[in-house]
């Protein structure tokens, strides 16, 4: 199983930069960044950082893909 995250198409939706969110949540441009490019797994806090700047469940940032 892989861990999808939909970091980069719910920010793009609301017209949000990488900076607009990581002044939002308090998560680095550099961490939100490699998140959405799919290179990290981030930490449990920075994903509850991330859904309540963009106030969504932490459960809406990603999904999980069978292999």
């Amino acid at each position: 199983m892989k861990v999808i995250y939909k970091l980069y198409e719910i920010r793009t939706e609301r017209r949000l930069t990488i900076r607009d969110l990581e002044q939002l949540s308090g998560v680095s441009k550099s961490t939100i960044s490699r998140i959405e490019q799919q290179d990290m797994n981030p930490s449990v806090l920075s994903i509850c950082q991330i859904a309540d700047a963009l106030n969504i469940s932490p459960c809406e940032l990603f999904y999980i893909e069978k292999q």
